[in-house]
This record gives C-alpha cells, structure tokens and sequence, in this order.
C-alpha cells in the first residue's frame, strides 16, 4: 500500500470497524437490558411475527380461561338454587305423604297446608331471585335469554363456544312451580295441589315425584357441563404454558449466549479503537520522509 497524505485508508477500515464494533455491543447490552432477543422487527422480521401470533394466543387464552371460570360459576350459582328447590321439594312430598293418612283433622291439615304453601312460594322466590351480574338465569321472560354462550376458546370457532341452553341448562326459561310440576300452567298458584284431602295429597305425591325427578336431570346437566368446563380449564392453562414458553424461545434473549457475545463485542470494539489510533499516526510518516 502506497504512502500517502490525503487519503487514509487505513484509517477509514479501521474507523468502519470500530463503528460496527460499537454498534454490536450496543446491541448486545440492548438486548441484555431488555431481556428482549427482538427488539424490532429488524432484528428477526419473521420471528417478531410469530412472536406477536403467539402473545396475541396467550392472550386470548388467559381470556378464556377467565370466561371458563365464569361460567363454572354461574353454573355453581344455578345448581346452588336448584339444590335449595329440590330440599323444598322433598319436603313438600313429606308434607303430602304425611298428609295422605286420613288420621289427621281439618286444622292439622290446615298447618301442613300452610307449611306447604310457603315452601312452594319460596320455590318461585328463589327460581325469580337467582342471578348472575344480574342477569336472571331462570326468569327469561325478564333476561330475554334465549342461549347463553361461554366462550372457551382463543378463537372464533364453533369448537371455541360452549351454549348452555343447548346443551339443556334452562336459561331461556322462565321457571316456577307450574314448570316444576311438568303440568304446564300458566298460574304458577296451580303448580302442585294442596293437601285439603287424601285423595289431593295423593296426587301431589305424583306430582312431586315428577318435579323432583326434572330438577334432578337438570341437574345432572349442570354437574356434567362443570365437569366439562373445569376440563376445559385445564387444557387451556396447559395451552397457555406451552405457549409462553414457544413465545419465549422466540423472543427472550439468552443471557449467557448473549453475554458471551457483548464480551466479544468488547474486545473487537476495543481493538478497533486501537487500531484505528495506530491508523492515523500513519501519515505522520510521510513528514519524516520530508524532514
């Protein structure tokens, strides 16, 4: 390489080195301070778009899995109520039985009536009464519920969406003795007879049995949907795990690769440095060629 003045292009090699060099280890303490491998979508364009996919995926689940948990509730709170029905209904049908036996006088069947009237009142108390962020679940003429959706998945898909009244949960009905009893009325007064007489308590024994036999199906209905729910609940935390952990791969920066890494950039940016100092002391020597 020639000798010359104007020109040092040792210098300029030595200067884009020492620029690169710096840039390297900024960087690498970036990155290390962020705890971030992608800070910007030009650090790894593709890579920062599957990041993104999958947060957006974990975000999604983390609100599912919320969603779950809200319907396992309402649930709880509906078989809660239907719990309390049906302990009223079986002592009602104790009632009946009891006054079935032609033992009893007017007055005594008076009070068992009494008993009975206020056990079947507070079965339309509680069916009015039982709600969830108030939205009543058994009085859909008030709601307007017609299909109540959990959502339990990330996704807009069919296979993300549980409908409760399709499956057989009667929110979108509005429930009262009359319905309990399975006679269809409209008053919900008529919903079972009295125990005026034998031959009525006998009939309300029948009608009892039947009441207390559809509340246990839907029931049952409940207890197999929380079951499924609760399932559900635990695929999506295994789903959020695994998917914060692909997303950290993907993302995070791997402190002891990236170390190493910033020590490296350390040492170039230091021989860089010190080239380059060297590099300009070279025209200096051409003076001594003129001296």
């Amino acid at each position: 390489m020639p000798l010359v003045i104007n020109t040092n292009v040792s210098s300029l090699s030595a200067q884009r080195s020492l620029t690169a060099n710096t840039n390297a280890l900024a960087r690498s303490m970036e990155k290390l301070s962020s705890g971030f491998r992608i800070t910007r979508s030009a650090d790894d364009a593709a890579g920062l778009q599957l990041s993104e996919n999958l947060r957006a995926q974990i975000r999604g689940t983390k609100a599912a899995l919320n969603n779950v948990q809200d319907g396992i509730n309402v649930l709880n709170i509906a078989d809660g109520s239907l719990s309390t029905v049906t302990s009223n209904l079986q002592r009602m049908r104790e009632l009946a039985v009891q006054a079935a036996n032609d033992t009893y006088d007017a007055t005594q069947r008076n009070a068992m009536n009494e008993e009975y009237d206020q056990l079947e009142a507070d079965i339309n108390r509680i069916f009015l009464s039982t709600e969830f962020n108030g939205v009543r679940l058994f009085d859909a003429a008030t709601s307007g519920l017609t299909e109540f959706n959990i959502q339990v998945g990330p996704n807009n898909t069919a296979n993300d969406t549980i409908d409760l009244v399709a499956e057989g949960v009667p929110f979108d009905t509005t429930l009262n003795t009359a319905d309990v009893a399975g006679n269809g009325a409209a008053d919900v007064s008529t919903g079972f007879v009295n125990l005026d007489n034998s031959l009525n308590a006998g009939n309300a024994i029948a009608a009892l049995d039947d009441g207390i036999r559809e509340l246990n199906g839907v029931r049952a209905t409940i207890g197999a949907i929380t079951s499924r729910l609760e399932n559900a609940a635990t695929k999506l935390r295994i789903d959020d795990e695994n998917l914060q952990a692909s997303e950290s791969r993907m993302r995070n920066v791997d402190v002891a690769a990236e170390s190493a890494e910033l020590v490296r950039n350390q040492i170039l940016q230091q021989a860089s440095a010190s080239v380059l100092s060297q590099a300009n002391q070279v025209p200096s020597l051409a003076l001594s060629l003129l001296g």
